[in-house]
């Protein structure tokens, strides 16, 4: 995850110089097929290693990107729904993948290694004409968003609430969160899927929702929304009463979901990563033995993600304000001129 985090950071740097790069996808997901495939051969725990990370510095050098395509290549007035279903649609491929192992499980690795590859190959192939497609258009959409994001302050209160956003909902990502909400709920680990399963559900219909108030009424409403319940999320969490972790897991779910779509910032890898690394930190392996500590790292989360949530929604307001007073300046003008015509 870190190594991802870091190459995903890289990746969107580098294409903002060279949107060349806005190619490389394809590349990386070839390459991830033959080291899905040397899996194998691996011998020991290193080899194993090695070829995670691999595939970590591959999907964060090709997601981000492909994620960038897709939303540079679509009308403004889509765009958020468009990434809703994209994420969504993920989020769904994951689920298939789980009910594909549960039968192929019993197959020796090598056959269960050759589905992954090939599907790694198609991609590749689907991405490779996708890009050609409609990289001139993702070209010219990256050089007029870097100039417009250099006089955005907005643009930099978001990347900072992508890294923080994902630090505090960072136990709702990956393995950790098996372990964390069996720990926190002492229940099996089958239920603590169900659950996941459960509030994730509930997030991606909340990120379509709020795809469609960013399409229809304020990007920014929406974002700013996501990032509150977030704030919201982690204070239910903190609390570990049964019902107000549930409800805080589903709202950090909703949260997150809503915003990465809405974001498209790499930085969110790298707070996953620092958030879950910090939690390791503080429970050392027992989490109901550090869970004070835990609930410190979600009540400060909290205040955090409540800060930039009122930085957002003042920022807006600003920019509503400046845009309305210019319309009237404008309109007074118009009429000015047209009285003295």
């Amino acid at each position: 995850m870190t190594l991802r985090a870091a190459s995903s950071v890289l990746a969107g740097y580098a294409v903002e110089r060279v949107r060349q790069l806005i190619y490389l996808p394809p590349a990386c997901m070839a390459l991830n097929s033959a080291v899905t495939l040397a899996f194998q051969a691996a011998s020991s725990v290193e080899h194993c290693l090695a070829l995670r990370a691999a595939q970590g510095a591959l999907n964060g050098l090709s997601w981000p990107l492909i994620q960038l395509s897709l939303a540079l290549s679509v009308p403004e007035r889509l765009r958020g729904r468009v990434m809703s279903i994209y994420f969504a649609s993920g989020s769904l491929a994951i689920m298939a993948g789980n009910f594909v192992y549960a039968f192929i499980s019993e197959e020796p690795l090598g056959e269960q290694l050759e589905l992954p590859a090939a599907l790694f190959l198609v991609t590749a192939l689907a991405l490779a004409a996708a890009i050609r497609s409609s990289g001139p258009l993702v070209g010219e959409a990256l050089r007029r968003g870097a100039a417009r994001a250099k006089r955005d302050g907005w643009a930099l209160l978001v990347v900072a609430s992508s890294l923080v956003m994902a630090l505090s909902t960072c136990y709702t990502m990956g393995e950790l969160s098996y372990v964390f909400v069996s720990e926190s709920l002492r229940v099996s680990e089958a239920l603590s899927a169900v659950i996941l399963g459960a509030t994730g559900g509930v997030g991606l219909g909340v990120s379509y929702l709020l795809s469609w108030v960013a399409d229809r009424v304020s990007d920014r409403l929406a974002v700013t929304v996501s990032v509150a319940m977030s704030s919201v999320a982690a204070a239910l969490v903190a609390a570990r009463e049964p019902w107000l972790l549930v409800a805080g897991l589903a709202l950090a779910a909703s949260s997150i979901k809503s915003f990465v779509p809405l974001s498209l910032n790499a930085l969110s890898n790298v707070g996953t990563s620092l958030g879950q690394l910090t939690l390791g930190a503080i429970c050392r392996g027992d989490l109901r033995a550090g869970w004070g500590g835990v609930s410190a790292f979600l009540l400060l989360s909290s205040g955090a993600t409540a800060a930039l949530a009122a930085a957002l929604w003042l920022w807006g307001r600003g920019a509503k304000v400046y845009m309305a007073r210019g319309a009237s300046e404008y309109h007074g003008r118009h009429q000015l001129y047209r009285e003295r015509g």
